[in-house]
């Protein structure tokens, strides 16, 4: 019972904190546009992409919002910095964002509307979250730097995680889970306990993580804590804790 109940601190905690920040961009461009008239302090642009793209990769100083529907658009809202500032290119199937130069003080926002994607791949300090449920047939990669954050709900077959010192929540059901997270005394947060899985093979190294899984569990763990949760029926093939904890929820 206290397990439980830590576990289920431990989430709100990275849920309503990354909640939180993305609240204050949106808040902070809402009021300036209410402002903009006066201030001229926001800039909002749409773009056609012209290309197609099956993985997306984000830069330091972005914040993205993923919407899955049946069409390609992107959005730029920027607050005290011009959308020019911000880049988005299409490169060898991969959908490019970033910043050319980044102003202290200036917040960027990118909405992005697409069909499918296989891949998203964020830099240091950057944020992605999903709009609505992200639905993919086939394999599904996420991979974050350090100081980024993850919070997705996701339906796909596969999931493969390469995660370094950032922040992850995950929802919804991925069949198979293939993680591997890294941190820095303790800064990596992998939470994927509202994630359905079948099977999940998880190594994490000074990373606090919680998944759940109804079949099958091989998981190490070198400092750090991983949680699990699973079916009566679940199997636990290999547990390996190397100065961290392995426990069962």
């Amino acid at each position: 019972m206290i397990i439980t109940i830590n576990c289920e601190i431990r989430y709100h905690i990275i849920f309503v904190t990354m909640s939180i920040k993305r609240i204050l961009t949106v808040v902070a461009l809402c009021s300036a546009f209410v402002m903009g008239a006066y201030s001229q302090e926001v800039s909002k642009e749409k773009r056609d992409l012209g290309g197609d793209y099956t993985r997306i990769v984000v830069q330091k100083g972005v914040n993205v919002s993923l919407h899955q529907c049946d069409q390609d658009e992107i959005e730029v809202v920027t607050q005290d910095c011009s959308t020019t500032d911000v880049d988005t290119y299409i490169k060898k199937g991969a959908l490019y964002i970033r910043m050319k130069k980044i102003t202290k003080g200036s917040a960027v926002q990118v909405y992005v509307k697409f069909k499918d994607i296989e891949a998203i791949d964020l830099g240091a300090g950057t944020s992605i979250n999903t709009e609505c449920v992200f639905q993919h047939k086939g394999t599904f990669t996420i991979e974050a730097a350090a100081k980024s954050e993850v919070e997705m709900e996701i339906e796909t077959d596969e999931l493969v995680v390469d995660a370094n010192s950032c922040q992850i929540v995950l929802s919804g059901e991925a069949k198979q889970q293939n993680v591997k997270v890294k941190g820095t005394v303790r800064d990596m947060k992998y939470d994927a306990i509202s994630l359905k899985s079948e099977n999940i093979d998880i190594f994490a190294s000074d990373s606090e993580c919680d998944v759940q899984f109804s079949n099958t569990l091989s998981a190490e763990c070198v400092a750090g804590t991983i949680t699990y949760k699973g079916e009566e029926s679940g199997v636990t093939e290999k547990i390996e804790s190397k100065g961290g904890k392995i426990e069962k929820l």
